[in-house]
């Protein structure tokens, strides 16, 4: 399967006209995750396809909860949407937020589109989450992951902490971490 998500599903999702899609994703996950067991990509892009959002809500989630970014980035799409599950954009906002985080480059035009829909009080709170959810990666100096914690700092949070952000970039830095 080529794209992991057409133009028109975003379009559809979004509302966004075509001409601000990026290109499509091209499929570069795996097709079978958990050891062969539970739903692949293609199932839940096809339950979408097909007009079944419940079911491709919660396909996604699986795989997004299994950190595969395009899984997140259309699980960002669908609550944003309300497409198969109510219209949340704070949860759009954290997903499309882990789907930048895992280096999908869609992600961030969705994370600038939702920000400004979100309350600064909100996005503090999902700062925290997503900080939580790269704790362990940090604590193991996975370099990628201490600078996307400090881009976290600095873009989400309304009043971000200066220093923690000099000191994540600083550590991702010396571990030769792309984008420190």
């Amino acid at each position: 399967m080529r794209g992991l998500v057409t133009a028109a599903l975003w379009v559809a999702c979004t509302g966004m006209a075509a001409a601000n899609v990026a290109e499509p994703v091209q499929d570069s996950a795996p097709q079978v995750v958990s050891g062969g067991f539970g739903p692949t990509f293609g199932e839940a892009v096809a339950a979408y396809r097909a007009g079944d959002t419940g079911a491709a809500f919660a396909q996604f989630l699986i795989l997004a909860r299994q950190d595969m970014p395009q899984a997140q980035f259309n699980l960002a799409l669908l609550f944003r949407a309300g497409e198969g599950v109510p219209q949340n954009r704070r949860e759009a906002l954290y997903w499309a937020w882990r789907a930048r985080i895992g280096g999908l480059p869609q992600a961030g035009v969705l994370v600038a589109d939702l920000a400004p829909t979100v309350d600064p009080d909100q996005r503090g709170g999902l700062a925290d989450r997503l900080l939580a959810d790269l704790a362990p990666a940090r604590n193991a100096a996975d370099g990628r992951m201490i600078a996307a914690s400090a881009l976290i700092e600095a873009e989400l949070r309304s009043e971000p902490d200066a220093v923690q952000v000099y000191v994540w970039y600083s550590i991702a830095a010396a571990l030769s971490a792309s984008g420190a």
